[in-house]
């Protein structure tokens, strides 16, 4: 395990998790944003902080987007393996964690200490890796 990678998520988790829900600040996307900001020093998505606040503003943005695949792809890094997972690395659930957000999207986490981190309605979320779908390296 990368100790530095290992250091920031848990940074990263002590700074946000006690945070409520807020779309476009606070929510699945977000968390995995700041993951791959604290591990790499790049904010992979600074226009997308702010810029919706409802669940439909999130969806209708997500579907411009390509959905959650489509913006990983374009704003995270290389897919890889479920297997080859390491600290840092995003990833897409399976499953609904939050309300508003429809099973057609999932839920956004980040891999850390071999479980999945993710925002849910009233903190953080951890979640076992068999919820994952797929992943991208963030570093």
């Amino acid at each position: 395990m990368n100790a530095d990678a290992d250091a920031a998520i848990f940074a990263m988790v002590l700074d946000t998790g006690a945070q409520p829900f807020a779309w476009g600040t606070h929510d699945c996307a977000m968390l995995a944003f700041d993951a791959v900001q604290a591990v790499t020093g790049t904010d992979p998505a600074p226009d997308l902080r702010g810029a919706y606040s409802t669940p439909e503003e999130a969806l209708s943005l997500l579907r411009s987007l390509g959905g959650l695949k489509g913006l990983c792809d374009a704003r995270v890094g290389q897919r890889i393996n479920v297997e080859d997972m390491k600290t840092g690395d995003v990833v897409l659930l399976n499953r609904k964690l939050c309300d508003g957000i429809t099973s057609e999207h999932g839920a956004l986490g980040v891999y850390w200490r071999g479980l999945i981190v993710a925002r849910a309605d009233k903190g953080i979320a951890y979640i076992a890796p068999a919820s994952v779908l797929m992943a991208w390296r963030a570093a």
